[in-house]
């Protein structure tokens, strides 16, 4: 909640997702997609989202060396919350990855 730290326990997850981004040709982008609940203000999500998903790329090239203009961080703030559950649920505190 209110951060955008990645959580020890999250690193092994994003290990296994730098690993496929590496099997994709080198052409092809991955966008990162920050998200977060509805608790605060919309301006204040916005950021969070996008600082989410800016920490994730960070991590990427840092520990993986993963190619900076492989991968776009965009926040989606809360407008995008997962299907089937409240606004305010924290399991949309999240980032997720697209092929582009």
């Amino acid at each position: 909640f209110d951060s955008a730290d990645i959580l020890p326990a999250a690193k092994p997850q994003l290990d296994a997702i730098a690993a496929g981004i590496r099997m994709l040709p080198a052409e092809q982008k991955v966008v990162i997609e920050g998200h977060t609940d509805s608790v605060g203000a919309e301006e204040y999500n916005d950021e969070l989202s996008q600082r989410r998903a800016q920490s994730v790329r960070r991590y990427l090239v840092a520990t993986h060396g993963i190619e900076a203009a492989r991968l776009e961080a965009v926040g989606f703030g809360k407008h995008q919350p997962l299907p089937g559950r409240s606004p305010l649920a924290g399991e949309n505190r999240r980032v997720q990855f697209r092929g582009e």
